[in-house]
């Protein structure tokens, strides 16, 4: 459900709200919903990889691009930057282990988590590894930074 820019920084209303009322209520913090307002508008293009038999999955982001929207509508974008997230059973797949042979090594990363973390500089948290490594121009040392495209999620 698309967010419009009138919609931003206020509380939930109509559709939305029962939506995420339905969801939130068997929780027992039902009572937080009215609070709820959207802060962030997120796009990608994704790419799904099947193998073949079941044995495993992978997404493949590309074109990362987050907006705020609060009044300040700001943006970060990392177009060069790729995101795979591996789903496989108990053990690893075929394309965890292609990833580890190119040395592509997991890196837990939430999307959400780390644009809001670059964007409202918020303090020390557990996205602060991820934006000095991959997201430099957003922390206040970016000399920290690793020259590293590509980012597994674990």
């Amino acid at each position: 459900m698309p967010i419009s820019w009138d919609e931003a920084g206020a509380p939930l209303a109509g559709e939305r709200r029962a939506w995420v009322a339905g969801k939130v209520e068997k929780t027992g913090y039902g009572h937080l919903v009215p609070a709820l307002e959207p802060v962030l508008a997120g796009s990608y293009e994704r790419n799904t990889l099947l193998l073949p038999g079941g044995q495993g999955r992978a997404t493949v982001d590309t074109k990362l691009t987050w907006r705020s929207l609060r009044t300040d509508g700001t943006e970060v974008a990392r177009p060069d930057l790729v995101i795979i997230e591996t789903k496989s059973g108990a053990t690893p797949s075929v394309v965890d282990h292609l990833l580890w042979e190119g040395g592509v090594r997991p890196v837990k990363i939430s999307k959400y988590g780390t644009a809001m973390a670059a964007m409202h500089d918020l303090p020390a948290n557990k996205w602060n590894r991820t934006l000095r490594r991959y997201f430099p121009e957003y922390v206040e040392a970016p000399e920290c930074a690793l020259e590293a495209p590509l980012a597994m999620a674990a």
